[in-house]
């Protein structure tokens, strides 16, 4: 075990197993989120076969802060550290106070580079001044994130342009129904895949999501569009904190369910379920600043738009940001859309493994 002590603070590195003193600190810290728990960090570890760094912070036997940082080895392309992966809502350290968030930054930093890591990189959807004293560049993103208010949801908040077409689906026969998390994934798993084939975009391995269902369990939660004829046409998943609840995939954008608006059906499911569990936010994940119809699509939920803040260490500092990904790479894209699925399906997972 690593550990350096800074005025009463003792950092270590802890192993990733089920914590009592973890969770707890995390179920009553205001910003911690599903994605700084350690079972996060072992749906990647097993998923994509990356280290997970898991920092603790501890003063007098308490625990006082948490930083998990991924370490993500690609051949050729080399090493990098990513505090927040697989996701944009953020992957600042949650800690007691600011200092101690940022003593965890600066030795989670020294011992990424110990091990020869080159870039670093730590996402959050606010301004964080410290971590440009700590070398860190602040990069123009290029992307957004979405959030609704789950409190008192009501469809009164919903932009008539969208609420017009809340019940088009279940008019026309499609039911909405809550599947068994896995079940429900295999089920849409094939219009996942085509979807993002047309739209020239890579799809994370089926093992990811395999992974989230097996260490999340009744966190997770996954509802499909059928037909009469019980054929699925959509389906959408979702992973929740008890405080948020955030999308994770979903295909309804070709065929009936874009015909049908299934879209807005799950959505509008997915948000009074969970607003009856408690959580008080829906996360929509993250938009290329520049596909303003998504973001307006997002907000007619009565969400809030803002954006990605993305700070680098190393080697990449001085490039784009992540929603540069958007908006390069014509030809490659080309040549996804020709492809077969299955070669989509895994060179995908193999493509996530690196961009996360």
């Amino acid at each position: 075990m690593d550990a350096e002590d800074f005025r009463s603070v003792l950092i270590d590195r802890i192993g990733l197993k089920d914590s009592p003193l973890v969770d707890a600190f995390l179920a009553e810290h205001p910003r911690a989120t599903i994605f700084h728990g350690i079972r996060w960090q072992r749906v990647l570890q097993d998923a994509y076969g990356h280290s997970c760094f898991y920092w603790i912070a501890r003063r007098g036997g308490a625990v006082v802060g948490v930083f998990p940082v991924t370490i993500v080895r690609f051949p050729v392309l080399g090493t990098k550290a990513v505090a927040g992966a697989y996701q944009f809502y953020s992957g600042l350290p949650v800690a007691a106070d600011e200092k101690i968030e940022e003593q965890l930054v600066r030795h989670a930093f020294k011992e990424a580079r110990a091990i020869g890591v080159k870039y670093f990189e730590i996402r959050h959807h606010a301004p964080v001044e410290y971590l440009g004293a700590l070398g860190f560049v602040a990069l123009d993103s290029g992307l957004v994130t979405t959030e609704v208010s789950l409190v008192d949801l009501d469809e009164t908040r919903v932009r008539p342009r969208h609420r017009r077409y809340l019940g088009l689906a279940e008019r026309n026969g499609v039911s909405i129904v809550a599947r068994d998390p896995m079940e429900g994934l295999l089920e849409f798993r094939r219009l996942y895949l085509i979807e993002g084939r047309a739209l020239g975009s890579p799809r994370m391995g089926m093992r990811f999501f395999r992974e989230q269902c097996r260490w999340l369990g009744d966190k997770c939660y996954v509802w499909t569009a059928r037909t009469t004829e019980s054929r699925c046409i959509g389906g959408l998943m979702t992973i929740e904190d008890g405080e948020r609840a955030f999308a994770r995939c979903g295909a309804y954008s070709i065929g009936d369910a874009l015909r049908l608006q299934v879209g807005k059906a799950l959505i509008w499911r997915a948000m009074q379920d969970a607003a009856a569990r408690g959580c008080k936010s829906f996360d929509f994940g993250v938009s290329w600043v520049g596909d303003r119809g998504l973001i307006r699509f997002k907000e007619g939920w009565g969400g809030v738009t803002r954006p990605v803040f993305q700070y680098v260490h190393g080697a990449l500092a001085g490039e784009s940001g992540s929603g540069d990904l958007f908006t390069r790479y014509e030809l490659v894209k080309r040549v996804w859309r020709r492809l077969p699925l299955p070669i989509v399906d895994r060179v995908g997972a193999q493509v996530f493994r690196w961009v996360c």
